[in-house]
């Protein structure tokens, strides 16, 4: 029987003795790079480091389990997934940068070599970036104890056929724990158990767990800013529906700028059971990617494109209920949008739209209480990239729990001792197949044995052919060595004959080469005389050509003459010369209306120009005069103001002065009265006091006239008070005032 107690740790290095352990990252100083690695619903961060070109982290991420448990989680294919982020150390706003998903399948007990991963779903398309990372189990000494270390065959191939798991537990726990992955597809049969069957390890789910069920229908893409047409395929994958393996649309279609197009099998349904909680913390966190690619039967995939679903979005929409199968309430939220799909080489630019129905069931609590039957198994089959589904295990009748009681007979004693019955018989089965398994390993091991014995058989016989070849080569060599030296010794005999007959040769050659140059220059001395004589031919040629020209110059020179005088005969004729003058004058008849037209025109553009210019002027008058008419009126009303304000002044100073004047006056005259009646007998006349009243008056209206002349002088603005006329009338009304006092 296999040890399930021992305690493992399930470990992720990033610590290889390597310069770096990321590559391909932009470089960012003010930013850190943190890894997150989730395992089971446990996270583990490792320490911040420089967010450079090749991070290097310094850590290694264990998590501590037990055989059984790592058993469980293989059969769930429970992933390790470890989220890359870009930390602001200010503000510890965390950014995604990528993500890694790997495989616990793969993982052995011994270290495994560093290999790099890329990251998925980069926000760092045009970089790539990746980790280098090793996996391992590590067993804890801790725990060892006195329970020896299982046998495992490490080199035996693995087992043929199916996996068959009798199922002999109830279960209560939660069925997924953080991570949520469905083990591929589960089917109960109530067959009988088969050779290589072995006892299942218990299932734990939560009862407080709900069955969902997320349907994704990819119902059309449209709106192509592509230049050529693309043929079209959907790809994604979403780990915490239960497969990393990718979903996608077949067979591709075509996809045109200015269309819409839908795709055939792209409806997907996953069966899953979660806690509520999680899903949501789940949904509001991850996106669901979904990829474009375009299939070109000529060369690879290429990655068109990216369209984020947000599945928060379908937590807040409406809830419908509705009754299940077995009739319990169950509640439906759907949502139907249209998101574009970013380019892959360029995140900001949006190459296509994508119409997409999404529907999320919650079928209430999962039933998780259940008592097993005989003959009751699970069959598990491996992953297909096809919507994963958990079907609803067939329930054994339910049996009582046990109680203890006096008697025998009764129904809960007898289901029990066949319970143990049943487990016993079980028991027996697992042991049998548990040696006929390691009876087939260790016939594996023999077969193995036997091969590496024939092996090496085949060693030692290349080894024997190896030694004979090596001996006829060695006589190769020896037999080309004696050839070598038959050859110098050859060549040595040979040479001074080669060298005769060289010389030989080059006598011959020699004499032909100088028959031959005496016959050249004979042919060349022939040519030579016959273009002499060419020569000679062409000279002669040439002169005679010479004379003829003269005779041609001197009897176009006679016919000139002959022309001139033929010329002044006409010139003499009064007919040519009034034909000359009629020319001449139609001539400057002509120019004359052609300048007449010109200047006709020159005027009547002068006088639009003209026109134009007048009527601008006298809008520019209208203008200026009205600006200056309103200027103006300002002006006088302003000086209309003030001459008011010195008018009122003036007059008022004028009515005191009068006033004091008259004063003046009445106490003049009523000290000559005084005087009259104290002396009347003075031989003096008196004066007569009409008269004095009648010149006091004219002198008042004097003053009052000099008054109104110096103030309509002043109203009129010419004049001011330091004016000689303005001066001489103050001087003139002073004189008056004053001798009137006296």
């Amino acid at each position: 029987m296999l040890c399930t107690g021992l305690r493992m740790w399930l470990c992720v290095w990033l610590n290889p003795s390597h310069p770096s352990t990321g590559r391909h990252f932009p470089k960012s100083p003010s930013l850190q790079l943190v890894v997150q690695a989730s395992f089971n619903g446990e996270p583990l961060d490792t320490d911040p480091v420089d967010h450079r070109d090749q991070p290097l982290f310094n850590n290694e991420l264990a998590w501590e389990l037990d055989r059984r448990t790592l058993h469980q989680h293989r059969l769930q294919r429970t992933p390790i997934k470890l989220h890359c982020f870009a930390v602001d150390p200010i503000s510890k706003k965390r950014e995604s940068v990528g993500y890694i998903v790997l495989d616990l399948r793969s993982i052995q007990e011994v270290k495994q070599e560093p290999r790099w991963y890329p990251l998925l779903s980069s926000k760092y398309n045009k970089h790539k970036p990746s980790l280098l990372l090793s996996l391992g189990l590590e067993n804890d000494p801790k725990h060892r104890g006195a329970s020896p270390e299982p046998i495992r065959a490490k080199e035996a191939p693995p087992p043929q056929g199916q996996l068959i798991l009798p199922f002999n537990a109830s279960f209560s726990s939660p069925l997924y724990k953080k991570k949520r992955h469905v083990p591929a597809q589960l089917h109960f049969h109530p067959d009988a158990a088969t050779e290589g069957g072995v006892s299942a390890p218990k299932v734990f789910m939560s009862s407080t767990s709900h069955h969902f069920c997320f349907s994704l229908d990819l119902c059309s893409l449209r709106n192509l800013s592509l230049p050529h047409s693309i043929s079209a395929s959907l790809r994604y994958s979403y780990p915490f529906f239960g497969s990393s393996s990718p979903i996608m649309t077949s067979p591709p279609v075509e996809l045109q700028s200015n269309m819409e197009v839908s795709f055939p099998q792209s409806y997907c349904a996953f069966d899953f059971a979660t806690l509520p909680h999680q899903l949501q913390d789940t949904f509001n966190r991850v996106p669901l990617v979904v990829e474009v690619w375009h299939r070109d039967s000529t060369s690879r995939d290429q990655l068109i494109g990216r369209a984020s679903i947000q599945l928060s979005v379908l937590l807040s929409s409406e809830r419908f209920g509705f009754l299940g199968s077995t009739g319990e309430q169950g509640w439906r939220q759907s949502v139907q949008e249209q998101i574009p799909v970013v380019g892959a080489q360029c995140p900001t630019e949006t190459v296509a739209e994508l119409r997409y129905t999404a529907t999320l069931e919650d079928l209430g609590l999962v039933n998780v209480k259940m008592t097993v039957r005989s003959h009751l198994f699970i069959h598990t089959q491996p992953p297909v990239p096809q919507p994963v589904s958990v079907e609803p295990p067939m329930v054994p009748p339910m049996v009582p729990p046990m109680v203890p009681q006096c008697s025998r007979d009764t129904l809960e004693y007898q289901t029990a001792l066949e319970l143990e019955l049943w487990k016993k018989e079980q028991e027996d089965l697992f042991d049998d197949q548990l040696r006929k398994k390691e009876r087939r390993h260790m016939e594996a091991l023999a077969e193995e044995w036997r091969r590496r014995d024939q092996e090496r058989e085949a060693v030692v016989n290349k080894k024997v052919e190896y030694n004979r070849l090596e001996e006829q080569l060695q006589n190769t060599l020896a037999d080309l060595e004696r050839r070598e030296k038959h050859l110098v010794e050859a060549e040595l005999e040979v040479v001074p004959m080669l060298q005769r007959e060289l010389r030989a040769e080059h006598v011959l050659a020699q004499r032909e080469l100088q028959e031959s140059s005496r016959r050249k220059q004979q042919e060349c001395d022939h040519r030579v005389a016959l273009e002499k004589d060419k020569v000679h031919m062409m000279e002669e040629e040439r002169a005679r050509l010479l004379q003829q020209i003269t005779d041609g110059v001197s009897r176009y020179k006679q016919l000139e003459k002959e022309f001139l005088l033929y010329r002044e005969q006409q010139n003499i004729r009064p007919e040519f010369r009034l034909q000359t003058e009629i020319n001449l004058l139609t001539l400057e008849k002509v120019e004359l209306e052609r300048k007449l037209e010109s200047t006709m025109k020159s005027k009547l553009h002068y006088k639009q120009q003209w026109g134009r210019a007048l009527k601008e002027l006298a809008h520019f008058k209208q203008r200026e005069q009205e600006k200056t008419m309103i200027l103006l009126e300002k002006q006088q009303s302003e000086l209309e103001a003030m001459r008011l304000r010195c008018v009122a002044n003036e007059e008022k100073e004028e009515v005191l002065k009068d006033r004091k004047e008259l004063d003046n006056l009445r106490n003049h005259l009523n000290r000559l009265k005084e005087q009259n009646r104290s002396d009347p007998t003075h031989s003096d006349p008196a004066p007569n006091p009409a008269g004095l009243s009648q010149k006091v008056c004219a002198d008042s209206a004097y003053v009052s006239r000099l008054l109104e002349e110096r103030d309509t002088l002043l109203r009129t603005g010419v004049y001011t008070h330091q004016d000689r006329i303005i001066a001489e009338l103050n001087r003139q009304i002073h004189d008056i005032t004053h001798s009137g006092d006296l």
